[in-house]
């Protein structure tokens, strides 16, 4: 079972449209610092009919060009994915989303291990007014991004564990 460890922040979402190509661009930056290189993405919004994921290098140009002509878009996520994966919702190395309330990183525990999160939380506070946050670790069989948006209870979870509570007013960023 691998595990993982998320940076969820919550808050409120720029409505700006120009604010979800930032977004992306910062979400392929996180990818980076942590030594990878983003490789697909998913879109959801009011006129995009897109509800898979899709490669980066072959459909990178629509989504930008879809992003400039100001679309309204409800969730953009941003993944690393190895070369034979089986599933993109169980087999992803990273994932980065940006919904209607929240933005989250989730990344493999080990990788975790070996970063300083105050760099990641710093990225993500750009995209939104944040109220609180956590990091918290669990299994990515459970989908950590079904926490991070409330779809459950946290009872549901049974591998969920809270690492630690961010609040704005502790944040020296």
């Amino acid at each position: 079972m691998t595990m993982t460890v998320s940076i969820t922040l919550y808050g409120e979402i720029s409505k700006d449209p120009e604010d979800w190509e930032k977004w992306y661009f910062d979400s392929k930056k996180i990818c980076e610092l942590l030594g990878y290189q983003a490789n697909y993405f998913a879109i959801i919004g009011e006129n995009i009919a897109n509800d898979r994921i899709r490669t980066i290098k072959r459909s990178e140009r629509k989504l930008l060009k879809l992003l400039k002509e100001k679309e309204k878009v409800d969730i953009l996520a941003v993944y690393v994915i190895p070369k034979n994966f089986t599933s993109a919702i169980t087999d992803y190395m990273v994932t980065i989303s940006r919904g209607e309330n929240c933005v989250t990183l989730v990344m493999q525990k080990k990788k975790y291990m070996e970063i300083d999160p105050n760099v990641y939380i710093k990225i993500l506070n750009k995209h939104i007014n944040m109220e609180y946050g956590e990091i918290y670790e669990m299994a990515i069989n459970e989908f950590p991004e079904m926490y991070a948006s409330k779809a459950n209870d946290p009872s549901f979870y049974k591998t969920l564990r809270i690492i630690k509570k961010l609040h704005k007013e502790e944040l020296n960023i």
